[in-house]
């Protein structure tokens, strides 16, 4: 040991040792008192100054006392603020949908009414309710010298929004309105989505439309409706020479999936549904509009089996449009491709799956080496064979979510397991 540690050690008395000692002589020049980080001492002190000296150690300790207050609400703040970090971040990992653009005024479409105390009205007073809030909607393509085709839609809420499918305004510049009493006005294209196959659009204001004026539907819970039950459908079928046209029928199935509906159930009902009734309302004896009507099944053996989106699921459609321009949180892996068949698999020797036509070079899948004819054979674990069944599990993801998939590289004749992030899917059409 060192002189100075020796002497140090050698006043630290942890056992208070000295007590028992005799009394130390007074020292004709006494030395200020020592002390260490966890003793301190006064015992050579002159008597008539230790009260004076007692109060030091409370002092100290006050000061202590109120450091460590100080410290302790510090690491509460902070491990506040990293509870609130940690909490978005389990939330945002479990599958929240997220978007980039956080929408500072939410906006609401429509209300769905229920049935209580209301009683079924008579057809003709359910059209005379409805039918002047249905529109014709005709769309424009830029260097096109006439339309470039023809739907329904329903004019929703008192500040002019429309409505529609998708697919009436898929490729449009340019949309035009005639209402039911043949005015006609133009309309701009809030948003839309292509796998609900609905559309927003809104009402441009002019010297012969008010918005003030225009009438607009109710709408009613579609979870409300029974099998069989009286359903009419009004549109415009074959064009505007039929517009306002009105057809009678029933409920023929519920939550009914297409080939064409992918994951979205909907209404069928055997009211007449043509060519240009799509974007129209098939409304209940209520007077409540209680789907959208968006495709028919078209073949010489088969009669009477129209489809409707309800509107239960086209209410959270609309606002997110009507909020964002689109629907955030939509899971894309970011490729196009087709389904290979039991078939095809089985004159080339390839595993069935999906066989990618093409990969998104902003995506993580094209990041991690997806490329062009590789095979989808699995995703999440889950095998798959077809396009449909792809889209199915995928869409029990949310944007942001890894998926592992499992890829059949036909250039090598081998597997290989990759994860991805999957990317959110945002339109590729701008409206202006």
């Amino acid at each position: 040991m060192s002189d100075e540690f020796e002497k140090e050690y050698a006043s630290y008395d942890p056992e208070n040792t000295a007590s028992e000692q005799p009394a130390p002589q007074p020292e004709p020049a006494p030395a200020p008192a020592e002390h260490n980080s966890y003793v301190w001492t006064d015992a050579a002190q002159p008597e008539g100054k230790k009260k004076k000296k007692e109060k030091a150690p409370s002092r100290a300790r006050s000061f202590g006392y109120a450091m460590l207050a100080i410290f302790i609400c510090a690491v509460l703040v902070l491990a506040s603020f990293g509870v609130v970090h940690i909490v978005q971040n389990v939330k945002n990992e479990g599958g929240t949908p997220t978007s980039s653009e956080e929408p500072v005024d939410p906006k609401e479409g429509f209300e769905l009414s229920g049935r209580t105390e209301a009683e079924e009205l008579a057809v003709k007073d359910v059209a005379a309710k409805i039918r002047p809030a249905v529109v014709g909607v005709v769309k424009y393509k830029m260097n096109s010298l006439s339309a470039s085709g023809y739907g329904s839609g329903v004019i929703i809420n008192a500040d002019g929004y429309v409505v529609t499918n998708y697919h009436v305004i898929e490729g449009a510049d340019r949309v035009k309105l005639v209402l039911h009493d043949k005015r006609e006005v133009l309309a701009t294209i809030v948003g839309s989505d292509e796998q609900t196959d609905l559309a927003v659009l809104k009402v441009i204001e002019d010297e012969n439309v008010k918005i003030s004026e225009l009438t607009y539907a109710s709408f009613g819970n579609s979870d409300d409706i029974q099998l069989a039950e009286t359903v009419i459908a009004i549109g415009n079928p074959g064009g505007l020479e039929f517009a306002g046209t009105v057809t009678r029928g029933i409920v023929s199935g519920i939550n009914v999936k297409t080939s064409l509906s992918g994951n979205v159930k909907l209404i069928q009902t055997d009211a007449a549904i043509n060519p240009g009734n799509s974007g129209g309302p098939l409304i209940d004896l209520y007077g409540n509009v209680i789907g959208i009507t968006s495709q028919k099944i078209v073949d010489t053996e088969y009669e009477g089996m129209g489809f409707a989106i309800p509107t239960n699921t086209v209410k959270p459609i609309v606002d997110s449009i009507l909020t964002y321009g689109y629907v955030p949180g939509r899971p894309m892996i970011g490729i196009t491709g087709s389904t290979i068949d039991e078939y095809v698999a089985y004159f080339n020797n390839v595993p069935q799956g999906v066989l990618v036509s093409s990969v998104d070079e902003k995506t993580d899948a094209y990041a991690k080496g997806l490329k062009k004819n590789d095979i989808i054979t699995s995703i999440g674990g889950v095998t798959i064979k077809s396009m449909d069944e792809l889209n199915a599990e995928k869409e029990k993801y949310s944007a942001g979510d890894t998926v592992e998939l499992v890829i059949y590289r036909y250039s090598e004749g081998r597997y290989y397991t990759v994860s991805i992030v999957l990317s959110e899917y945002k339109p590729t059409e701008t409206f202006d």
